[in-house]
């Protein structure tokens, strides 16, 4: 009867042990957690012009509307979407905010057939996910077509959008796919109504830059920012694109941790598990160095 009891004893021993590591683990590991995001809101709040901030975005979106279309009888949440699922875990572990760039239609898939059965959700949650113009398809050249089928396209995306995840969830300064459009038609589609107000540049100083001269696009990549006084449209210099990014992430995030801002982005095609870890290991970076997550707006 001891023996038994010995060996009672020592299994409830064991199991309270396994409990208490497993309990320090996830309280540990949610202090850090709360941490983190108390000291992004902490610098948030005294957000100013000098402030260092990250913009993340994704580009080519579309395929989050299809699952969420197909599974609109089994979802009750637009976080059932893998997609969305982590954009939200690291907004609620970092603070981090993400614009999305979507396409009319892509692979077969069109705005047109998306329910907008979560559109109450997406306004909910349009404080730190919005979307935006990236394109028509991936087929148009932007240089080519009239002022009048530009603004018809860019309005077809957005009166979807308003369908689907609603106004408040809009951004008006966007990346166009193949950073490609002509002077004429970007006017055409920064007097409308949402019309864009900025516009992500290249990631390239050897890629064309939209409709700039060479000395205008030298000074988005060198001041990080430029105004075109003679459309009013303002243009953001992107850094990164994450498919791009090495193996040493941190000596590239560092070498670039004087500039007063980093535009980072992938494409929703290509949100596999090493993007996943490497957006992961770009919030974490920084909220380390006293980087804050806003939109371009914002500034």
């Amino acid at each position: 009867m001891k023996k038994y009891l010995k060996i009672f004893i020592s299994i409830i021993v064991f199991a309270i042990i396994i409990y208490l590591l497993i309990y320090n683990y996830i309280f540990f590991n949610t202090i850090q957690i709360l941490g983190r995001r108390i000291k992004n809101e902490q610098q948030y709040i005294v957000l100013n012009e000098k402030t260092k901030y990250v913009h993340l975005s994704i580009d080519d979106t579309i395929a989050i509307f299809e699952d969420l279309t197909e599974n609109k009888d089994n979802y009750s949440s637009i976080f059932e979407n893998k997609t969305l699922k982590f954009l939200r875990e690291l907004n609620l572990k970092y603070g981090a905010v993400f614009s999305l760039y979507v396409f009319y239609e892509f692979q077969g898939m069109k705005l047109p057939n998306m329910t907008d059965k979560f559109k109450e959700e997406f306004e909910r949650n349009s404080n730190w996910l919005k979307f935006g113009f990236h394109a028509y398809n991936q087929e148009k050249d932007w240089k080519t077509i009239q002022q009048d089928e530009m603004k018809n396209d860019y309005s077809s995306v957005i009166n979807e959008l308003k369908r689907i995840v609603g106004e408040n969830s809009i951004t008006q300064i966007v990346r166009l796919d193949r950073f490609n459009i002509t002077l004429e038609n970007a006017k055409a589609i920064s007097n409308i109504e949402y019309g864009i107000t900025g516009l992500l540049g290249a990631d390239s100083a050897d890629r064309e830059n939209y409709y700039l001269n060479d000395e205008q696009s030298k000074m988005v990549h060198e001041n990080e920012y430029y105004e075109d006084e003679d459309t009013n449209i303002y243009f953001f210099d992107t850094d990164l694109r994450i498919e791009n990014m090495n193996d040493n992430m941190e000596e590239q995030l560092n070498s670039m941790s004087e500039d007063n801002d980093l535009i980072i982005f992938t494409h929703e095609w290509k949100l596999n598990n090493d993007i996943k870890d490497k957006i992961n290991k770009i919030c974490e970076w920084a909220v380390e160095n006293g980087y804050v997550f806003s939109f371009p707006i914002e500034r």
